[in-house]
């Protein structure tokens, strides 16, 4: 077993509920359709000239990788 998941599962209930209730927070505000495409809209009016600053999720870089 992976030291890791051994430490996680060595944890309290509390702790490991605690673990999962914030995991699964950061999932349905991070990657549910309704916030990619919260995300998507805000890059696409920035392109597009509407948005005043460039939107903290995109980086910006001076190569192409």
């Amino acid at each position: 077993m992976p030291p890791r998941l051994a430490t996680a599962l060595r944890q309290s209930d509390a702790t490991r509920t605690a673990m999962g209730r914030r995991g699964r927070e950061l999932v349905e505000s991070t990657y549910t359709w309704r916030a990619v495409g919260e995300r998507m809209a805000q890059a696409y009016e920035w392109l597009l000239g509407g948005g005043t600053s460039c939107p903290s999720f995109i980086r910006e870089s001076g190569s192409l990788h």
